[in-house]
């Protein structure tokens, strides 16, 4: 009898001979990934013996548990993917909410059930993801993680392994854990692993610490360059990280794994008295340092018109989507700072009678509280950054953009929090933002559906938000600001302003669609219908295609035939675009329209692909 928890060769084969190689729940023939379970489970002192033992296929092993969840393909896919490489280290980069956490438990659960690891460690950045890690691997897999484990205690024989954050990693003894290491086949997990560049504090601890593993798997939901700070077990090509295996946004439409994101930007009218200079001006307009720093401290500011208005509006198409769709859908408010947090629960009070639920690091229930929304019925939880990166609650609809950092990888990491499916009926998320350059260059990012590069910022962000809580603050005397307006509405990589979809309204409503989706649709396939004939307007003249839309196109092309290349050589689709900066290509931030022109010229030429 063997006191660990897998199986060895010797018990699997007896399980498999004598279960005849077929299943002993529904008899199909056990393929190569089969499982040897426990017929009572190990969590609760079942025995790893033959006698306990009983060999399943993976999909009646996994729902013999209290919940059962099928694997998406792109899940399955990356499971292969990684089973087909002799590598130690794997960099898995999938978007925000795309369901990194499961897959990776379920491949360590297969990983164990074959012997090849005795235990998992994973580190995460929050305190909050600790919980969440082991709550999802007890409830689909039952796996039994430790989230409280500390470095003086000795690890226990009966938990499949632990989870602890990476500041706790960095305070953690090494010798106990090199003793773990030593003691047990390992894979360490690290989610969101661009938080650790080799010269901060944490990337030096776990690469010394973790050096030992059996396996090592890195997670990111945000893909990251990096000129200098180099990210532990992580490979780069011309100093951006090279992910082994990549499930992104467009694939995510696809496979209807997420919603598609609705960015809705409005402006207003913001004054302000600076050292009794009178200054009125609105987001969009241009203005110096100063000027930007006050203006944007005037649309935040929760007791000005500019926010109430904005607040209604986002609170409306909850109250829509409760009465059409989801009866529980929820709206997160991404506040600035604590104090700033606080605030908007007090304004939120007083326009609706409804007290939101907030959440700030320094709490102590700041993890009960999220437990406690997540499973209620409350319409709003105001957050600082408790709940930008990993956070899962799906209910969450709407999003109101009241912080004032201004940084991609900040907004990805918030974006995801909305984006992630209750039920596949569920198509849009709804984001509501002041009109600021920055923030609408972001969402056009995100819906064009590009892969891009940001580089790590966690200090920078930090000193942003710092500099912009304090900066002139005993000179500005706040005046007023206006109600919000709806300006400009990013969808499916296209950009358009109230004016424009106020065309489309009537046709949308005919169709059942947003106007938006409605636009985009018909931009979409600009080239291929003639315009006047499918969409008459009163004036006649063809409507002429605007240089953004022709990138827009061109880019989408260019993705369609990439992907068949990778197909046809196979590989994987980033390794097409690395082969055209090998043959002097330009880089996507780089390149104009006649470089885009030159790329699918590039990928359309056979003689390229023989």
């Amino acid at each position: 009898m063997d006191d660990k928890r897998a199986f060895n060769n010797k018990q699997k084969t007896a399980l498999y001979l004598y279960a005849d190689g077929k299943c002993t729940l529904c008899g199909k023939e056990l393929e190569k990934d089969w499982h040897a379970d426990h017929i009572q489970p190990y969590s609760k002192n079942g025995k790893t013996d033959v006698i306990n033992g009983q060999a399943l296929c993976p999909e009646c092993n996994l729902k013999k548990g209290n919940k059962f969840m099928e694997l998406w393909k792109w899940q399955k896919d990356f499971i292969k993917g990684y089973w087909a490489t002799d590598t130690k280290d794997f960099l898995l980069m999938a978007l925000p909410a795309g369901g990194k956490t499961y897959a990776t438990l379920y491949l360590a659960n297969q990983m164990m059930e074959n012997s090849i690891i005795d235990k998992v460690i994973i580190v995460v950045p929050t305190l909050n993801l600790k919980q969440q890690w082991a709550t999802e691997a007890h409830k689909y897999l039952k796996m039994e993680l430790d989230y409280e484990f500390k470095s003086k205690y000795n690890l226990s024989k009966s938990f499949d392994g632990i989870i602890l954050t990476y500041n706790q990693a960095y305070y953690e003894n090494d010798e106990l854990y090199r003793r773990i290491l030593s003691d047990y086949k390992t894979l360490v997990v690290f989610d969101e692993i661009h938080h650790c560049g080799t010269d901060s504090k944490w990337g030096k601890k776990i690469e010394e610490m973790f050096r030992t593993a059996t396996k090592r798997l890195c997670l990111t939901g945000t893909p990251f360059r990096s000129d200098r700070k180099k990210i532990p077990f992580v490979k780069y090509y011309d100093g951006v990280c090279v992910p082994d295996y990549t499930y992104d946004y467009p694939n995510a439409i696809r496979d209807n794994v997420v919603r598609i994101a609705n960015f809705k930007f409005y402006d207003g009218d913001l004054s302000w008295s600076d050292n009794g200079d009178i200054k009125r001006v609105r987001l969009e307009d241009n203005v110096n340092k100063k000027d930007y720093i006050a203006r944007k401290k005037i649309a935040l500011n929760p007791h000005g018109d500019y926010f109430k208005s904005m607040f209604k509006i986002a609170n409306n198409k909850i109250d829509e989507i409760r009465n059409e769709e989801e009866y529980n859908a929820g709206g997160i408010i991404i506040a600035t700072h604590q104090d700033h947090a606080r605030k908007i629960v007090d304004v939120i009070k007083k326009l609706t009678n409804e007290k939101a639920i907030l959440v700030i690091s320094e709490e102590s229930k700041s993890i009960e509280k999220i437990n406690i929304f997540r499973n209620s019925n409350a319409k709003w939880i105001v957050a600082v950054k408790m709940i930008s990166e990993g956070v899962d609650i799906k209910r969450l609809r709407v999003m109101l953009w009241m912080t004032n950092v201004e940084t991609d990888l900040y907004f990805r990491q918030v974006v995801g929090r909305v984006v992630r499916h209750e039920n596949k009926n569920d198509i849009f998320a709804f984001c509501y933002l002041p009109n600021i350059k920055n923030l609408k260059e972001f969402a056009d990012r995100i819906t064009e559906m590009q892969i891009q590069a940001v580089k790590e910022e966690e200090e920078k962000e930090k000193g942003k938000r710092e500099q912009n809580n304090d900066m002139y603050e005993n000179e500005i005397i706040l005046l007023s600001s206006s109600e919000a307006e709806n300006v400009y509405t990013s969808v499916d990589g296209l950009g358009f302003t109230t004016e424009q979809l106020n065309k489309y309204e009537m046709k949308a409503k005919k169709y059942g669609v947003l106007p938006e989706v409605y636009a985009s649709m018909r931009t979409d396939i600009l080239n291929d219908i003639d315009f006047e004939k499918e969409m008459p307007i009163e004036k006649k003249e063809k409507r002429q295609i605007t240089l953004k839309e022709q990138v827009g196109i061109l880019r989408k092309e260019i993705n369609r035939i990439a992907y068949i290349r990778a197909m046809s050589q196979n590989k994987e689709v980033r390794e097409i675009h690395i082969l055209w900066l090998k043959d002097g290509g330009k880089r996507q931030g780089e390149q104009d329209i006649d470089d885009l022109n030159k790329k699918l010229q590039w990928l359309s030429d056979v003689d390229n692909w023989k």
